[in-house]
């Protein structure tokens, strides 16, 4: 694991660009690991400290398996 680390960071690749906005701040959705940029509605589960989609509303919770 160290030999590939070392390898890794020696020559750094984007070989996967990431289609995101890091000047906005944003949550991940703990169902579909969707980003939700500030602003945008979600559900946020307060005991787990985790957000979904909209969508998701109303489903067990990743985190908690809680409503």
């Amino acid at each position: 694991t160290r030999k590939v680390l070392n390898v890794c960071e020696k020559n750094p690749i984007g070989e996967h660009p990431l289609n995101y906005d890091e000047s906005d701040p944003f949550d991940i959705c703990a169902a579909s690991y969707a980003l939700i940029y500030h602003g945008n509605p979600l559900v946020n589960y307060i005991s787990a400290g985790a957000v979904d989609l909209p969508e998701f509303k109303g489903q067990l919770c990743r985190v908690t398996k809680e409503t």
